[in-house]
């Protein structure tokens, strides 16, 4: 059975909204290539209130995946973390009813054994 993580991706200091929408389509388009990697939209319960737009351009989407393509996922996430240079996002990543929450330098090793676990746990 294959684990699914909602992913919340929040921008932080973008000068634009069409610039964040941008960046949110280019993750959703490198988690996609991976073929063991389902990009979904949320339920319209797991978006938030105050978020205006579609799910997928304001950064709230589910991922379906097995456990073994969490950590392909997260590398993702990490290099996209690295191509926003000096623009900053905040990054949720809920298994469940665990949180993880990055920074603006990615998931660390511990995180994502942490995220590997948690995912696991759902299979």
């Amino acid at each position: 059975m294959p684990a699914e993580l909602r992913l919340i991706a929040t921008p932080e200091d973008f000068p634009a909204d069409e610039q964040w929408e941008e960046m949110i389509r280019e993750l959703q388009q490198l988690l996609s290539s991976d073929p063991e990697i389902s990009v979904k939209p949320p339920p319209s319960e797991a978006v938030p209130l105050d978020a205006k737009g579609e799910p997928i351009t304001i950064g709230v989407f589910i991922l379906i995946l097995s456990a073994p393509a969490v950590v392909r996922a997260v590398k993702t996430l990490n290099t996209w973390i690295k191509g926003l240079g000096n623009r900053h996002a905040k990054i949720e990543v809920s298994s469940g009813d665990k949180m993880f929450v990055v920074d603006a330098k990615g998931y660390s090793t511990k995180d994502l054994e942490k995220i590997v676990k948690a995912a696991k746990e759902q299979e």
